[in-house]
């Protein structure tokens, strides 16, 4: 199990600086992401499932605060660069297609806290994947979801593409807005804490750079081109310009979300 204590010890130390390089690779907005996630963890060590967790950056973080981690991935080649990317053995990778995790019932009811960022937008039956991620939590857990928000405006100021009934990993649908978010976690009997928002104006314009970059370079290059301007979200984030992700925090019906903190 990774070290919770404050001591200093060399080999954690590059570990941990390692895991939180992730975060500031690649697409700015995971950093949005990561941090309403981590305001929002448990302060006591919990167990804690990562339902798609794509490149790991978010999983290993979570390991690297000291708690339990599974972490589920589509994608076999992913998932194996994910393995060879984790320093922690409290965090552990599994391939699982999320369109399925109900079949496992060796998942149900066991985890405090449930990670599900950026995929049910890619799920036809948003229904059943919401139902399937609130039968993982135990009693008192809670879910904490991202997913693009309906009203965000891409900045180029193109048409969004047509979203077709086909589950190929692009979204089938552009994402939620509170009311349908709030309706989708009721029918899977979740109460609803809170809902957020995250990454504005600048977010969304560092990944489209980042991404213009990535069309015709090296993505490492393309990640360090941008590093410098990185900041600029933390600054400023036009209020009146949409965010791109909407963002749920929710637990079963009864629970009691300070429960959560005394496990």
């Amino acid at each position: 199990m990774h070290r919770i204590d404050s001591g200093f010890r060399l080999p954690d130390q590059i570990s941990d600086l390692w895991v939180r390089r992730m975060l500031i690779y690649g697409d700015p907005m995971v950093l949005d992401r990561w941090r309403w996630i981590a305001s929002r963890l448990p302060t006591r060590k919990c167990f804690v499932l990562d339902a798609g967790s794509g490149n790991g950056s978010i999983a290993t973080n979570v390991g690297r605060l000291g708690h339990s981690v599974v972490a589920l991935n589509f994608s076999e080649s992913e998932l194996q660069r994910c393995q060879r990317r984790n320093p922690y053995p409290n965090v552990t990778f599994e391939l699982q297609d999320l369109r399925s995790l109900g079949e496992r019932d060796d998942l149900r009811d066991r985890f405090d806290v449930v990670i599900c960022t950026e995929v049910i937008e890619h799920v036809l039956d948003d229904r059943k994947c919401m139902h399937d991620l609130a039968k993982t939590l135990k009693t008192g857990g809670q879910l904490l979801l991202t997913t693009p928000n309906l009203d965000y405006r891409p900045l180029d100021g193109k048409v969004e593409p047509p979203y077709e009934p086909i589950e190929d990993g692009r979204h089938v649908r552009k994402g939620y807005d509170d009311r349908q978010l709030r309706r989708l976690a009721q029918t899977a009997d979740l109460d609803v804490i809170d809902i957020q928002y995250c990454s504005g104006d600048w977010s969304q314009r560092l990944t489209r750079w980042y991404r213009d970059l990535h069309s015709w370079t090296d993505p490492r290059i393309a990640s360090i081109l941008i590093t410098p301007l990185r900041f600029l979200p933390l600054l400023r984030d036009r209020a009146q310009w949409p965010p791109f992700s909407i963002c749920l925090e929710a637990s079963p019906s009864g629970d009691d979300r300070s429960r959560v903190d005394s496990l």
